[in-house]
């Protein structure tokens, strides 16, 4: 199994990090590896496996989420709630703040 950058297979002094082939429960086995992607980063990475026991061969290229960050996804949707609630907030109580009244009078 290897992740490749650009077509380059990546080792451990690229940051790529192993867990080594693990026992399942079933007598099969299992491996990870990974590597930190900056989200600046344009490389093309793909993951390949090559079974040897089965000549099963695949390769997946690996396409960056495009929708946005969940942080700043929060933090818009709490401000524009906040502002909601600061607008509503001055809204009823403008007469206390601006001495305002809710009534016109009419004059005859």
């Amino acid at each position: 199994m290897n992740i490749r950058r650009n077509g380059r297979v990546l080792t451990e002094a690229d940051g790529l990090q192993t867990s080594g082939v693990l026992p399942n429960d079933d007598d099969t086995f299992q491996q990870k590896l990974h590597v930190e992607i900056l989200k600046s980063d344009v490389s093309t990475y793909t993951c390949e496996v090559n079974h040897r026991g089965s000549d099963l061969h695949v390769e997946d290229k690996w396409v960056p989420d495009q929708s946005g960050d969940p942080t700043i996804i929060g933090v818009v949707v709490a401000l524009v709630v906040l502002g909601g609630v600061i607008c509503a907030v001055l809204f009823l109580c403008r007469d206390k703040l601006f001495g305002t009244s809710k009534y016109i009078a009419v004059m005859e």
